[in-house]
């Protein structure tokens, strides 16, 4: 297995010091053609460190998800993290880059997510149900946003803080 993946499963599991975790969520509106991304990065207690939301055109859900992973992925780095632990509810997407392949995808984004596992740091995929980020979600699906405008939000939001204390426990 390539360094940088681990296939470790399992939830609601404690991330070691120095451990973040990024869980990430795609959102389709086919009625008002819009596909949005929502992202949340906590620390190794669960606490809130940075979020993250990005709409953009009406494209398939595999590649909203693909584009949430590889933001995710992306912002940790560039916020100068190296021990990550991204999850995802898309099976199929994790299985594929936590088995290797995502280096031999005709995918161009997912063997830029394979790229970035080959830096010097330690990335961990995870799979959750689809309702065990709520956080990410209501990013997601949360209105205000400009096409293909990255927003980044340094602070809680106030209505997302219901929903990570939930998630938390």
């Amino acid at each position: 297995m390539p360094k940088g993946f681990d296939k470790n499963i399992g939830r609601k599991q404690l991330l070691g010091l120095g451990w973040v975790k990024v869980d990430v969520d795609g959102s389709v509106a086919r009625q008002i053609s819009k596909v949005a991304i929502g992202e949340v990065m906590r620390g190794s207690s669960g606490g809130w460190l940075v979020g993250l939301k990005m709409t953009i055109g009406l494209i398939g859900i595999l590649q909203v998800e693909v584009k949430a992973i590889l933001k995710g992925i992306e912002l940790a780095w560039n916020r100068g993290f190296r021990q990550v632990e991204l999850e995802s509810d898309n099976t199929m997407l994790i299985e594929f880059i936590r088995n290797g392949c995502a280096s031999m995808s005709n995918v161009d984004e997912i063997k830029c997510i394979h790229d970035w596992c080959l830096k010097p740091w330690e990335v961990k995929f995870r799979h959750i149900q689809r309702d065990a980020s709520k956080v990410a979600d209501y990013i997601a699906k949360a209105d205000g946003s400009v096409m293909d405008q990255l927003i980044i939000f340094y602070n809680l939001l106030n209505y997302a803080r219901d929903f990570l204390e939930e998630d938390i426990r």
